[in-house]
């Protein structure tokens, strides 16, 4: 953190293993133009801005990968899930479902019993 509510990040890209020549390029989302051609990337983000992922993408003379990062949750960590709520509607329908319950409970409770005493002698 570096003060006001700001915080500085660092990412760093690597890829292929010994003296493979390999060129880095940092963008932004939708082919922003580039703005690093190093390895290492200084990212600043305001805590509680908008989220903008940058992009590495590694080349070699045969081949190319990307990967993207977020400095939001790099900095502010991931967005935790939102809490699910019973909504008044969800309410209101598990109430009416249990007196119904209820009362197909009781109506077969009160011809049950009033078989047995048919039956009797």
């Amino acid at each position: 953190m570096a003060g006001n509510g700001i915080c500085n990040v660092t990412f760093t890209c690597s890829a292929g293993v010994g003296n493979e020549t390999i060129k880095y390029i940092w963008t932004r989302p939708a082919g922003a133009p580039v703005f690093s051609i190093e390895e290492s990337l200084l990212v600043q983000h305001r805590l509680g801005d908008e989220d903008s992922p940058v992009t590495c993408t590694a080349m070699n003379p045969f081949s190319n990968s990307s990967a993207s990062v977020s400095p939001k949750v790099a900095c502010e960590g991931p967005t935790p899930p939102q809490a699910t709520s019973l909504s008044y509607c969800h309410a209101k329908g598990i109430l009416v479902l249990g007196v119904l319950g209820t009362l197909l409970a009781g109506i077969l409770t009160v011809n049950v019993l009033a078989a047995r005493e048919q039956r009797r002698p």
